[in-house]
């Protein structure tokens, strides 16, 4: 067992060697999914959320927490590697640029000379991951992926097969390094649900370390959404539709309101009496000494900086009194910060995106000023150069042919017909004629194309419908859509396993519900 550094820098043991088809490698089958293995529910006390089980790309087992107590599973909550391991393989971003972050990354990722077939990662990966996690994450991930598609859409199937080989190793780290945290969370997240409104916090958030942190996370995580909601239900339930606002209210807030008989919460009334019960779950759990008073630094940090106003005194709190009073560099910090919202970016957005956002932007604005400002990924991912010059991650877009029923041929309608009714004088929220469909309506019509958009009507259909005949078309986008971009190029499919993949498939449908042999 391994001991935590001293700058919330914690490790993680390497895989073990058991049961490995070849050494220095682990082999997987499995896939990655949330699935639900608890079935079984105490109907005569509070009701219980089920488990969900997070499953481990690499192993293809059921994401298991160590046995060997409670700082062993804080390590596996917040993993690092030993200094030596950390000082040989991390970035100095000072220096590094892209191209040799690629590179290393790559001779880390070798077994035998080559990249390994999916999901096998090599234990060097798996430290320079980790080493490194904090300059990786979802920056990494987006810069890869548009590296295989550059080089994809201009016919260099070899370059492209290299990056989408490094993005599966990319993915099968990320699974095997960030499970646990993930599983940690869940769980949290089972044992605040039933008890939601419940102030009595010490009777369900006590525990370890690791536990209290993913409490803090889920009840945080919990407030911030709520928060949003009700800016959200606020604009939309008070600001009147006019022509100009219809898709900023559109896209204000959760969409699945427009479903049919959907059951999510979303009036002005009902979200402020959540927030605020939210609110209170937050202040009692950070009120208690004994579960919140031991957190890791970046978390109390958190807590604090929330409720600062501005960047220059956010930075004067941090240098000023914070990181003096807990002794621990700025650099340090920032650093756990990073590492945190890298976990939260593996958390479902729905509702740990805020919380995530929120972490972000605490962090980047912790850094003006400092060596943590520089960004080797701006140029591939922030540069808005149109053209392949001057823009590494630049790729050819190209439009799509769209159902004639689908959500994207219902908006460019609307968008097509409101142009053409510019200058004519009616009072119609679309500058269209009276026989226009009733507001309702068209709110109810953008549900069900939600609905299509998501797929909800294939997995809960409403009635038994007879299958229509499809008739074949090219759909012609309208040119302020289309901003000069050709027309069904066909090179995102190059490199799909199933040639003959069909448009309605979707990821969901491989998952599978974890079994007891698969812990």
């Amino acid at each position: 067992m391994k001991n935590l550094d001293t700058d919330h820098i914690h490790y993680i043991d390497p895989l073990p060697q058991e049961g490995l088809q070849k050494e220095d490698f682990a082999n997987s089958p499995g896939s990655v999914l949330y699935a639900p293995v608890d079935k079984a529910a105490d109907r005569t006390s509070v009701p219980k959320m089920k488990r969900h089980q997070v499953l481990d790309l690499v192993t293809g087992k059921s994401v298991a927490l160590s046995d060997q107590g409670p700082m062993a599973r804080m390590a596996q909550f917040s993993p690092g590697v030993p200094p030596d391991v950390r000082e040989a393989l991390r970035f100095d971003m000072k220096t590094i640029r892209v191209p040799e972050m690629i590179q290393k990354f790559t001779e880390a990722s070798l077994i035998d000379g080559k990249i390994p077939p999916f999901p096998q990662v090599s234990n060097k990966a798996i430290d320079f991951f980790i080493a490194n996690k904090d300059y990786l994450g979802i920056r990494m991930k987006k810069t890869l992926m548009r590296l295989r598609l550059r080089n994809q859409s201009e016919g260099m199937l070899d370059e492209a097969q290299y990056y989408k080989q490094l993005l599966s190793q990319f993915q099968a780290l990320e699974s095997h390094v960030t499970g646990p945290f993930k599983q940690i969370v869940l769980d949290s997240e089972a044992k605040i649900g039933p008890n939601f409104g419940n102030l009595d916090v010490r009777s369900y958030c006590a525990g370890e370390l690791n536990e209290r942190c993913a409490a803090y996370i889920v009840l945080k995580a919990m407030v911030v959404y709520w928060e949003k909601k009700v800016r959200d239900a606020d604009y939309y339930t008070n600001t009147p539709r006019t022509e100009d606002n219809f898709f900023l209210l559109l896209s204000t807030g959760d969409p699945r309101r427009y479903l049919r008989d959907s059951q999510i919460i979303h009036r002005l009334d009902e979200c402020v009496k959540i927030c605020a019960r939210a609110q209170q779950m937050m202040a009692e759990f950070v009120n208690a000494p004994e579960l919140f008073n031991d957190l890791p630094t970046e978390i109390r940090f958190i807590e604090k900086a929330l409720t600062i106003q501005g960047g220059t005194e956010l930075r004067r709190f941090m240098l000023k009194d914070f990181c003096p009073q807990e002794g621990i560099t700025p650099e340090g910090l920032r650093e756990g910060l990073r590492r945190l919202y890298d976990q939260m970016t593996n958390m479902s957005a729905d509702p740990y995106g805020t919380f995530t956002i929120l972490i972000g932007k605490l962090e980047r604005a912790m850094g003006r000023g400092s060596d943590d400002e520089i960004n080797p990924y701006e140029e591939y991912l922030l540069n808005i150069a149109g053209n392949r010059e001057e823009n590494p991650g630049w790729f050819q877009t190209y439009t799509f042919n769209q159902k004639p029923t689908s959500l994207v041929r219902f908006l460019d309608t609307v968008e097509e017909e409101e142009r053409e009714s510019e200058g004519k004088d009616n009072d119609d929220m679309f500058g269209r004629a009276d026989d226009i469909l009733p507001d309702d309506d068209v709110f109810e019509n953008i549900g069900k194309g939600i609905s299509e958009a998501l797929g909800i009507n294939r997995l809960f259909p409403q009635e038994e419908q007879k299958p229509k005949k499809v008739v074949e078309e090219t759909y012609k986008v309208p040119e302020f859509r289309a901003c000069g971009r050709p027309h069904e190029l066909g090179w995102l499919q190059l490199l799909d396993n199933n040639p003959d993949n069909k448009e309605d498939t979707y990821e969901s449908d491989n998952w599978k519900e974890a079994s007891s042999k698969d812990k």
